[in-house]
């Protein structure tokens, strides 16, 4: 749900009000004008009183009490509240139980005065919870579909809409609100009208809503307003409300995103809603109680997004590096028409839209520079044209995590984050589709990737890639060209010393060399040879 916040200013509406309160919670609502609450059908008995009230005055006679002097009757009746208050009111304790009962997270507390109504300040600590019409009564918002506002922790609580209808234009004969309804749509078509499904709308508002109350507790005062504020609260939302799917809405813009810009620089705030599919899948990967170390980190480290992301995934035993490779990998098999191999880690996700993939056509050229990639940004590139051609594919760029997926309905994924060559003896299999993902998991780097496919140029000649070759880690390894007979490669040192003897047959998938001796040891940066059934070839390591 859209959510903002802003800084509270004196209350300037002098609207009578009524008060509901919960053990942690104090929501101010008005039975008249403009703001006046949603009431339903249980609620008749309620607006029977009410009539009643505004036609007999305090001293007995005939007339029109004011609103003030009724809503103060019906305390002392012990009136009750409307339906609409009391399951917004519900639904907020189930937000404040889970956020802070169950994941220990922060408790939020209001401090001063209602923002809207001249309710008098909180001294209990209780959260103070305004019920207006947000999308027509205040002025910053006035004919936007916003659900509600959270201030920040310094002043504490929220404004809640009163109805879903924005753009109020006037009122009935029995004084109700009319106006437009908000509503979610997905892919052109209606999820929910909330004028209708109120429910829904409260359901997700609140745990959406009061979540950015729980976040406000670890950065106060928020400068830098950043992307995890939304994505934490539109994934936490989809956790405890996945009934309403309201998130959907935000998934086309986001999946259209993906290939050109990330979750740090996006040009507005909707993708920020998409990202919420990131916090569902970490939340799978990482323990439901993940967002807790974020936001932790995020009041150790003066809310830095780009030093909390990677501190919380190691804290967990994984890289950023890993698990947003394996993020990319699963979305590689959203959309109607795949059928992932494993579980996905959300049960829409045969719902969402498909990745968006350019096409590689392998016959036609033997290398492809890549458009930079932002960081935390994912990009597809379907394969084709590979079959029985005994070509790799290659991605030159040490500071890219490559993510080389399969996505097939017969095959499990291979994905590869350390990686830099897949074989493509794959391709071309009936029911198959061959797509090439890219995921730069830096958090501050820019990065471009060279696709580069591996042919032996006769039956009798191999090469080696890369050339010369940096040795990060114990897992790099160096590739050599495909025969289309068996061979065995021998390694030897400068010095003419061998080293190490490879055998490989036509179908194995990749021919390489893990840069390790005949008794396993690690080789020495330098300068060797290598040589199958034709003259010797040379390569550098360093």
């Amino acid at each position: 749900m859209q959510a903002r916040w802003l800084a509270k200013r004196a209350a300037s509406s002098p609207e009578a009000y009524r008060t509901l309160e919960t053990a942690h919670f104090r929501l101010n609502y008005s039975l008249r004008g403009l703001n006046r609450i949603k009431t339903t059908d249980a609620d008749s008995g309620l607006l029977r009183l009410i009539d009643s009230l505004y036609r007999i005055s305090p001293g007995g006679g005939s007339g029109l009490n004011d609103d003030a002097s009724v809503d103060a009757r019906l305390d002392s009746l012990h009136a009750p509240h409307p339906i609409y208050a009391v399951i917004m009111s519900g639904f907020f304790e189930q937000a404040r139980a889970y956020y802070v009962d169950k994941l220990g997270m922060r408790a939020p507390r209001s401090v001063g005065f209602s923002y809207y109504y001249q309710a008098p300040a909180a001294t209990d600590g209780k959260y103070s919870v305004d019920v207006v019409d947000v999308g027509t009564a205040e002025p910053d918002f006035r004919g936007q579909e916003v659900y509600a506002l959270t201030f920040p922790a310094a002043e504490g609580g929220m404004l809640m809409e009163n109805d879903f209808l924005y753009n109020t234009h006037s009122l009935t004969g029995d004084g109700i609100p009319q106006g437009d309804t908000i509503g979610s749509t997905y892919m052109g078509k209606l999820i929910h009208n909330y004028g209708i499904d109120w429910q829904a709308g409260l359901k997700v508002t609140c745990f959406h809503e009061f979540y950015h109350a729980v976040q406000f507790t670890y950065t106060p005062n928020p400068n830098d307003f950043h992307v995890w504020y939304e994505t934490g609260a539109v994934g936490m939302e989809e956790r405890n409300a996945p009934e309403v799917n309201d998130y959907l809405q935000y998934l086309p813009a986001y999946f259209e995103d993906l290939p050109s810009v990330s979750m740090f620089n996006y040009p507005g705030r909707l993708s920020w809603y998409g990202n919420g599919i990131f916090h569902l899948f970490l939340a799978r990967e990482l323990g439901e109680a993940f967002d807790v170390g974020v936001w932790s980190r995020f009041a150790a480290n003066g809310n830095n997004i780009k030093d909390a992301l990677p501190a919380v995934g190691l804290s967990q035993g994984k890289s950023l590096r890993q698990v947003y490779a394996e993020f990319a990998a699963q979305l590689a098999f959203s959309g109607e028409t795949t059928h992932p191999p494993f579980a996905p880690f959300s049960p829409d996700m045969p719902l969402w839209p498909s990745l968006q993939s350019q096409s590689l056509d392998l016959k036609t050229i033997t290398s492809y520079q890549t458009t930079l990639q932002t960081p935390l940004t994912i990009t597809a590139w379907k394969i084709t044209g590979a079959a029985g051609s005994g070509k790799s594919l290659a991605l030159q760029d040490t500071g890219m995590a490559p993510v080389l997926a399969q996505s097939s309905p017969d095959s499990s994924i291979e994905n590869d984050p350390q990686g830099l060559t897949i074989g493509l003896g794959f391709a071309n299999v009936p029911g198959r589709e061959n797509v090439l993902l890219l995921a730069n998991s830096s958090t501050d780097r820019t990065s471009g990737a060279l696709i580069l496919t591996l042919q032996s140029l006769t039956a009798a000649t191999l090469f080696a890639y890369p050339n010369p070759m940096k040795r990060v880690s114990a897992t790099d390894r160096l590739y050599f060209s495909r025969l289309n007979q068996a061979s065995t490669i021998q390694i030897f040192s400068e010095a003419g010393r061998a080293v190490r003897s490879l055998a490989f047959t036509p179908d194995s998938l990749l021919w390489s060399w893990d840069l390790n001796d005949d008794r396993g040891q690690p080789m020495e940066s330098g300068l060797y040879y290598y040589r199958g059934a034709g003259p010797l070839a040379a390569f550098v390591v360093y």
